[in-house]
């Protein structure tokens, strides 16, 4: 899924191109996984002559703002949504560019609805496809989209409302969980996926799979600095090529830049991969450690010695760590 940094440089955006304009024509494409919670006839009458107001996003979830009588659009985004005007490229939440595009057939393959826009002055009209291929989006109707269903599930947002950090600490000393589990459940912070987490845990010198109540208060304490600190610069930098150096980001997926990680005293650091549960972590072994390997273990232990004889391979398979 997309992640906070993303989908805030589509929210801007979509506030430069459509924000004040009318929305007088919609076409929709008859999708049960999309409108799975709105209906696409509801979809046009809820939409059509309205203007609109405000363009916002709670975590990675974006809703509109429309005059008039009637609910808000909400729309919990996939991985490749899109939004393309027609005639140039399509906005999608990894790339804030809006240059002209080749040309190519409209409507676009995988929309799913197109807006027709025009604004009070200019009755020239500009045409918004959403694009969604791989039918990962849902799109939802609130009376009020902060109090209801989606977004009243989610948790604080680390840039909109972000625990206090005693409230923070609370919170960590209450759950038994590993701490990037904990950052990516969208219900306790929501925004934050696998390379935010990886590079918020990085700057706090701490393993992705440390027991959150095992923290320290001064781990704690630089761990919520951090996640202002990275999700902040990641949302003012909308080049992802542009974030600073030492950030492991630069090293996920296969990525080589022409620079080396580094450990404080210079030399180079072991960036390795953890496979668990179907998603990787990245993390430097020589600077994340973690402290209740014990602990775990013997948890571990305690719980299959209850099983069953032959559920043995029931349980998570191990991590498995790559070294780059």
């Amino acid at each position: 899924m997309p992640e906070l940094p993303e989908v805030n440089r589509l929210v801007d955006s979509l506030r430069e191109e459509m924000l004040g304009k009318r929305i007088s024509e919609v076409e929709v494409s008859d999708d049960a996984f999309v409108f799975k919670y709105a209906a696409p006839e509801q979809f046009v009458q809820e939409m059509t002559r309205r203007r609109i107001t405000g363009i916002s996003r709670r975590g990675c979830v974006v809703y509109m703002e429309l005059d008039g009588k009637g609910d808000m659009p909400v729309f919990e985004l996939g991985q490749d949504t899109m939004f393309q005007i027609r005639g140039h490229r399509a906005m999608s939440t990894y790339s804030s560019k809006r240059g002209p595009a080749e040309v190519g057939p409209w409507p676009p393959k995988g929309m799913k609805f197109i807006m027709h826009l025009h604004s009070e002055e200019d009755r020239e009209q500009v045409l918004v496809a959403y694009l969604d291929p791989r039918q990962q989006s849902r799109i939802h109707f609130c009376g009020d989209p902060l109090k209801e269903p989606p977004i009243s599930n989610l948790g604080s947002d680390p840039l909109l409302d972000m625990l206090s950090v005693e409230k923070f600490e609370e919170m960590l000393r209450r759950r038994r969980m590993g701490t990037k589990s904990l950052l990516t459940d969208r219900t306790i912070i929501a925004g934050i996926g696998d390379w935010l987490a990886d590079e918020i845990l990085y700057h706090a010198r701490i393993h992705p799979e440390e027991r959150s109540h095992r923290l320290s208060s001064e781990q704690i304490r630089i761990l919520h600095e951090q996640i202002g600190a990275i999700c902040t610069t990641a949302v003012q930098k909308p080049d992802c090529s542009k974030y600073p150096k030492d950030w492991i980001f630069h090293f996920r997926d296969g990525r080589k830049p022409k620079w080396k990680l580094q450990l404080p005293d210079g030399s180079p650091a072991s960036i390795q991969i953890m496979l668990r549960g179907g998603r990787h972590s990245y993390y430097v072994k020589e600077l994340q450690t973690r402290s209740d390997v014990q602990e775990e273990f013997e948890y571990s232990s305690s719980i299959t010695r209850k099983r069953k004889a032959g559920d043995d391979d029931a349980g998570e398979p191990a991590a498995k760590k790559v070294r780059l």
